[in-house]
C-alpha cells in the first residue's frame, strides 16, 4: 500500500482514503484499539449550505468506517490550503485529500507530499531496502558530521532517515554523481536554495547542461530539406 495523494471531489474521499497506509496516530487514540487509518482533509470551506453538508457527510462516512479525521477549513483560501497539506505531511497522516479552490498552484506542495515517506511504512513494506537505506544514511551521517561536527540540526535536514521520515530527495542528491536542473535558473534554485548544505560541500555536482541539440538541429541531421522548410 502507499501513501495516496488525490486533487478530487469530496464524494469520492471516502472511497479513497482505503488505499492509505500506517502512520502516527493521535495521542487520544484507545492503546487497545487496532490503529485507525489517519486521513488529512482541507475543506474549501463553509460558504453555503450545500458545502456544509457536504462536511458533515464526510465526517459522518470516516466515523462510520473508522477512519480518523482531522479537519481543516482553508476559508476560500489556497494558500490556507497548501498550509493545511504542509501541516498534514508534517503529522505523518495515511492519506491527504482536499477540495481544490483552484485547479493550479499545486505541484511544489504535492512534490514535498511525495519526497517524504513514514519511515515505519517504509520499514514495514520494503524491509531489505530499508536496512540499505539505513547503511547509506549512517554513512552519509558520518560524512556529513565530518563536514558540520556538531551541527545536529543541520545533518538531519540533509540525511536520507531524520524525524521519522525517509528523505528521497536528499537520498536522490546525495549518491548521484550529478544534480542537473532544467535551466540554469533551476539550477540556480536548486544550489542557492533547495540544497544549499550539500552545494557547499560538493559545489561541482550541481550543474546545468541541456541535450546540445535543438528541434531545428535535429531536423536538419534528419532531413536537410525539412529543416530549410522549417526554417522559412
Amino acid at each position: 500500500m502507499k501513501k495516496t495523494f488525490r486533487l478530487a471531489a469530496v464524494l469520492l474521499l471516502i472511497p479513497m482514503v482505503l488505499c492509505g497506509c500506517t502512520a502516527s496516530r493521535p495521542d487520544d487514540a484507545p492503546a487497545s484499539a487496532s490503529p485507525a487509518l489517519l486521513l488529512g482533509f482541507s475543506q474549501l470551506g463553509a460558504e453555503s449550505a450545500w458545502r456544509l453538508g457536504n462536511t458533515r457527510s464526510i465526517q459522518e462516512a470516516a466515523e462510520k468506517a473508522g477512519v480518523a479525521l482531522m479537519y481543516l477549513d482553508a476559508n476560500q483560501k489556497q494558500a490556507e490550503q497548501i498550509k493545511h497539506i504542509r501541516s498534514f505531511i508534517a503529522y505523518q497522516v495515511d492519506v491527504i485529500a482536499f477540495a481544490p479552490i483552484v485547479e493550479h498552484g499545486w505541484d511544489t506542495v504535492l512534490q514535498e507530499a511525495l519526497e517524504r515517506w513514514p519511515e515505519q511504512l517504509f520499514a514495514e513494506q520494503l524491509p531489505r531496502i530499508y536496512m540499505i537505506l539505513n547503511e547509506m544514511n549512517r554513512r552519509l551521517c558520518q560524512d556529513l558530521w565530518d563536514a558540520f561536527p556538531g551541527q545536529w540540526d543541520r545533518i538531519a535536514q540533509m540525511s536520507i532517515l531524520a524525524y521519522g521520515q525517509v528523505h528521497m530527495a536528499n537520498l536522490a542528491v546525495a549518491y548521484s554523481h550529478s544534480v542537473n536542473g532544467v535551466s540554469a535558473i533551476h539550477t540556480d534554485i536548486l544550489r542557492k536554495q533547495t540544497f544549499r548544505d550539500y552545494a557547499m560541500l560538493q559545489p561541482r555536482k550541481f550543474v546545468s547542461s541541456g541535450n546540445g541539440c535543438s528541434q531545428s538541429g535535429r531536423a536538419a541531421a534528419y532531413d536537410g530539406n525539412l529543416f530549410h522548410d522549417v526554417r522559412v
